[in-house]
């Protein structure tokens, strides 16, 4: 006990002469794992004045706390031998332990021996050791992560590398890419072994289980297994989008259905939207997840779309299988061609309908003298057509075109009597069209000549109203001048016809005179509210030179305001002689 307490009071005056010079470098704690080796990383700095007596006699020892408070030198629990220490010479004084066992766990001090006069224990700086069956989890980063679909995404697993001659494998699950290995030192100088997964989220990823899985290396051959996981959180637009009906399977015309659009949304969808395809077109007719039907025979193709705040989905076409009797289409009829008859039957029904020709009662087939064609464009159109000599009309009386399915039948008899060549037909348009046209052509001219009418009128009535104003004007200058005796003879007299114009010699020309007796009235002014002054009846001759015959009467009435304006004249100019 004495021994002991000795020694204990020399390293602490040693301590106290070399002062800090003396210190050590390695990590507080380290664990190993039964069965494998244990690396602890260590360097070292001693005093200047002892450098010469660094060697390669000198040896690394690791004391448990015990063996040091006893003194013990030998049969240490922890031994290593030259080819697992590090340079002493270089103060490295990394150690390397096989074999570990939870024997081991304790705390221990470095001790540097190179024989008198440095021998040390590095008693300020304890080491930590812990030895385990079963190694530390690897670590995930980062450990909980909510990504959008198409983003890049990194993640990182690291576990402890004790064992340097054996680091531990990673493996990631499931293999989502290719990952990357790398041996990384901490701060402390331990070593770990991290593992890089890169990929590219997508919703297949969510709410799988993410592991990376760190195996450690045995002695003896038997390995151990440790892992971390986590669970992949994606958000997404809606996926797989698709429509059931309800109830299912084949529905008869007006059964009421209900479709219902689901899809695999993160977030939730927020509205969905229901489609009918009309030929490429899309047509929106509801909104809501069920959409309610009622099926007829001519049902459309229906799809749906769901949406939520990162996009949309489609679903695929939905058609609806709707059983009905068979029908036969208006489209079929009989033509002439040449010397033959050309007769086409198209039918429809669900399920798949059966067409048959018969004549005279009895069902006909392909033959040398008859030609039948069928051909089916979907699974519910049936079409089919025969061909007939015309030399044997006279021989046919009917001619019946008959569909069958499992929910009823119908038929279509042909008429062979009128048949009519395919450019007769054009010719049964062309008539009701040119009758058409001429009758409009009528109307349009009957128009023409009502506005053309009321045209001349409105013309003659203008005309009417200028000779009254002017007959005002002059029955008011002579109301205000009357003529004397004389000039009413003088007016009328031979002398003042030769004055006013050529002489008319009776018997020459008579062809060309025409006489005109004209009595101007009076006309109440309905727009001033006054009547004209009283005219006295004035006779005036005139000679017209008749160059057409078909002068029409609003002509005639201009050229007779143009004589009342000359009588005018004529009476200003005597006032004024």
């Amino acid at each position: 006990m004495v021994r002991t307490l000795t020694l204990l009071l020399l390293g602490c005056l040693m301590e106290d002469v070399f002062g800090n010079q003396f210190r050590v470098s390695l990590p507080q704690t380290v664990e190993a794992v039964t069965g494998s080796c244990l690396t602890i990383p260590c360097s070292f700095e001693i005093e200047s004045e002892y450098e010469k007596h660094l060697n390669k006699k000198c040896e690394a020892k690791w004391q448990s706390t015990t063996e040091v408070k006893e003194n013990q030198r030998t049969n240490l629990k922890l031994t290593t031998t030259k080819d697992m220490m590090g340079d002493l010479t270089k103060k490295n004084c990394t150690s390397t332990f096989k074999n570990m066992n939870p024997k081991h766990s304790d705390q221990y001090y470095f001790r540097l021996d190179c024989g008198q006069p440095l021998q040390y224990t590095y008693t300020h700086s304890p080491l930590t050791i812990v030895v385990k069956d079963v190694p530390p989890s690897p670590t995930l980063s980062p450990s909980a992560q909510e990504v959008k679909e198409g983003t890049s995404v990194s993640l990182t697993c690291s576990a402890p590398a004790s064992c340097l001659l054996h680091p531990p494998s990673l493996t990631w699950t499931p293999k989502l890419a290719h990952s990357q290995e790398t041996l990384k030192e901490n701060q402390d100088q331990t070593k770990v072994q991290i593992s890089v997964l890169n990929f590219t989220a997508s919703h297949l990823h969510h709410g799988k289980r993410i592991t990376c899985t760190a195996v450690y290396w045995k002695h003896g051959g038997s390995n151990v297994s440790v892992n971390s996981s986590l669970t992949a959180e994606v958000k997404y637009s809606p996926k797989d989008t698709r429509v059931s009906v309800s109830p299912s399977g084949p529905a008869p015309e007006n059964r009421s259905l209900s479709l219902t659009c689901s899809s695999d949304a993160r977030p939730p969808v927020q509205n969905y939207s229901w489609y009918r395809d009309d030929g490429g077109q899309e047509t929106l007719i509801g909104h809501g997840r069920v959409l309610n039907i009622t099926t007829w025979i001519h049902n459309r193709v229906y799809f749906c779309k769901a949406e939520n705040e990162l996009g949309a989905g489609r679903s695929n076409n939905t058609h609806i299988n709707v059983h009905f009797p068979p029908w036969i289409r208006p489209f079929s009829n009989c033509t002439k061609a040449g010397n033959q008859i050309n007769c086409s039957c198209e039918t429809e029904g669900n399920p798949a309908p059966t067409l048959s020709w018969s004549l005279n009662g009895k069902t006909i087939n392909q033959s040398d003298t008859i030609e039948i064609n069928t051909d089916s464009p979907n699974s519910t159109y049936l079409r089919s057509s025969i061909i007939l000599s015309l030399s044997q009309k006279r021989f046919f009386s009917a001619l019946i075109c008959s569909s069958l399915n499992s929910l009823g039948s119908t038929e279509h008899q042909f008429s062979l009597n009128d048949l009519k060549t395919p450019d007769e037909v054009p010719l049964l348009l062309i008539v009701p069209v040119t009758v058409a046209s001429l009758v409009l052509v009528c109307v349009l001219l009957f128009v023409i000549r009502f506005l053309n009418k009321r045209h001349k009128l409105s013309t003659l009535a203008m005309a009417e109203e200028n000779i009254y104003d002017n007959t005002s004007e002059l029955g008011e200058e002579d109301a205000a001048h009357p003529l004397n005796d004389s000039q009413q003879i003088s007016d009328n007299s031979p002398s003042s016809a030769a004055t006013e114009g050529p002489r008319v010699i009776p018997g020459k020309d008579q062809e060309d005179v025409t006489y005109s007796s004209i009595i101007f009235k009076t006309k109440r002014n309905s727009k001033a509210g006054r009547k004209y002054g009283d005219v006295s009846t004035c006779e005036t001759e005139e000679r017209f030179v008749v160059e057409d015959i078909g002068q029409n009467f609003v002509q005639n009435a201009i050229e007779m305001g143009l004589v009342y304006a000359e009588v005018q004249f004529k009476s200003k100019t005597d006032k004024m002689a």
